[in-house]
């Protein structure tokens, strides 16, 4: 277990502020926790005040970064409250944070470690592409029957490059011998 007290949580907290954090949220990922934290973003963290363009282009980060989860992570499922259904829930974190003059956003969840290469190389190719470029790529892929798969990723990430118009900074960590993290 991991020891808590005062001085753990006011040391976390100072972290969280000094590296303006907005919202950071670890458990599972569906539906409801998109329109959650999307109420929050707008409503509670600044985003209102915000022009817009900027609003739309962080809110349409944030569900795009958030249903890459909600689709492409491993499942687990928790009992629902006073039933004997059980809920799909995709483990994984999230953390939205604003810099001088820009918001940033991160995810992170498992990956069966046997799609890390393939996953790599299509993050690689859109980082390696213009705007020009991937408008085309958008299209054809829109064009085509081949959507790449379960771990291929589909548009989300081509949407997510073109509005925010940065490359991915991403990473994997070994997590056990059948899993990855992905962040």
């Amino acid at each position: 277990m991991i020891e808590t007290s005062n001085e753990n949580l006011k040391d976390f907290y100072e972290t969280l502020y000094s590296h303006q954090i907005i919202l950071l949220y670890k458990g599972g990922f569906n539906q409801e926790l998109i329109r959650s934290v999307l109420s929050l973003a707008e409503a509670k963290h600044g985003l209102r005040n915000e022009t817009y363009l900027v609003k739309n282009r962080v809110i349409s980060i944030i569900v795009e970064c958030m249903q890459n989860v909600c689709r492409h992570a491993e499942t687990y499922y928790i009992p629902e409250s006073g039933t004997d259904s059980k809920i799909k829930m995709k483990p994984g974190i999230f953390l939205i944070g604003k810099g001088d003059d820009e918001y940033f956003i991160a995810t992170g969840n498992l990956v069966q470690s046997t799609q890390v290469a393939k996953l790599k190389t299509y993050l690689d190719r859109v980082n390696g592409m213009n705007m020009d470029e991937l408008r085309k790529f958008h299209k054809q892929i829109l064009q085509s029957t081949e959507l790449y798969g379960k771990y291929g990723a589909d548009l989300g990430l081509i949407n997510i490059a073109k509005i925010s118009s940065k490359k991915f900074e991403y990473d994997f960590r070994v997590f056990d011998e059948k899993y990855s993290f992905y962040s």
